[in-house]
């Protein structure tokens, strides 16, 4: 299995991964053989990649760190809360507490996590994908860095719901495709002090909760909205959530802004650990994620191009199914090579095959 831009994908193509929408119904089943109707009627929606079963990918593995169905699950609890909030103004804690406790059971029971998030994202229901990843990359890096099961779960809420003020934020600002306007930034700013009063009035949130909420655009230099706190003064889970929450962004299409390759994200968050970002969250986060992830296009300096089959512990040298040769020539008998193994061959970029 690989992942495709949707532009390059071929009709006759066969899916690898069944397609939700953000109420859990299904689009498309894993195994159906894709045409132009079906592609172009994806494309309308917002979706991006997909994943596909090819000759090249054949064997490739990729497994995501939840299940499918927990996934299914958070994205439709989560689409239900945030529009009962925008008509109620308030959220059903219950509900989020059922989800939050779900994600962390199953994390905690992943023995060996690596990130490798393999949800198929569309910009329609980018809210609600994104709020999941952020709260499973937060819970990841909860759980590294040695919290116990009631923190981590109180983790979890706020970071499921951290976005939670922008439903009172206009559509036209939120999906504008330019760059915003000044006033239109201050008011998309301004989503953090609305989601820590929607989580106040609905009562039964914890202080910690809400202070995610309000809280996770901070950066640690005191650069960032809507107080400028800095250092030390900023609790820990807002910075977790901060990375996961930039992280997230980075590398998942906007309407505004096309995403990053995985490797450039890292490589940001990276360049700014210390300065923006809290070192030790970095750090942690560092340990988790896939570089390149399994399924990616990669090359490799001396011209070959292949795809990731596994992940090593070090992870900026994966195992590489060699396709194409120096030259540029598909090969008829495809290889692989351990790059830990072999000192003088490194990725240089991501590409697609």
């Amino acid at each position: 299995m690989r992942k495709v831009s949707i532009n390059n994908i071929e009709s006759g193509s066969r899916l690898g991964k069944t397609i939700y929408n953000a109420q859990g119904s299904v689009l498309l089943s894993a195994g159906i053989e894709l045409n132009e109707k079906y592609i172009k009627r994806l494309a309308s929606l917002g979706i991006t990649d997909l994943y596909i079963e090819d000759g090249l990918s054949e064997g490739i593995v990729i497994k995501d760190v939840v299940s499918d169905q927990t996934r299914r699950e958070a994205k439709t609890i989560v689409c239900e809360v945030l529009k009962n909030a925008s008509a109620s103004n308030s959220v059903d804690r219950e509900k989020v507490r059922g989800v939050a406790r779900k994600l962390v059971q199953e994390l905690l029971a992943n023995g060996k996590i690596m990130i490798n998030l393999m949800d198929i994202k569309s910009t329609d229901g980018y809210t609600y994908e994104h709020c999941v990843n952020v709260c499973i990359l937060s819970v990841i890096m909860g759980i590294g860095l040695g919290y116990d099961i009631p923190s981590i779960e109180e983790l979890a809420m706020g970071a499921i719901l951290h976005d939670i003020g922008k439903i009172k934020i206009p559509n036209d600002i939120l999906n504008k495709p330019d760059k915003l306007t000044e006033d239109e930034y201050n008011i998309i700013k301004q989503h953090t002090v609305f989601g820590y009063q929607i989580l106040k009035n609905s009562g039964g949130f914890s202080l910690l909760t809400r202070y995610i909420a309000l809280m996770h655009h901070e950066r640690v230099d005191g650069s960032g909205y809507p107080v400028g706190i800095e250092g030390e003064k900023l609790h820990k889970f807002a910075k977790i959530v901060n990375v996961a929450d930039v992280y997230d962004a980075m590398t998942s299409d906007r309407i505004y802004r096309p995403k990053l390759p995985v490797f450039k994200a890292v490589d940001y968050l990276s360049s700014m650990s210390s300065q923006q970002f809290d070192s030790d969250v970095v750090n942690c986060f560092l340990r988790y994620v896939a570089v390149y992830p399994v399924g990616t296009g990669v090359v490799l300096n001396n011209n070959m191009k292949g795809l990731v089959m596994r992940v090593n512990s070090l992870t900026t040298r994966p195992v590489v199914r060699i396709i194409y040769d120096e030259n540029g020539d598909k090969l008829n008998d495809f290889y692989e090579i351990n790059l830990m193994e072999i000192p003088d061959l490194y990725v240089v970029d991501t590409c697609e095959l």
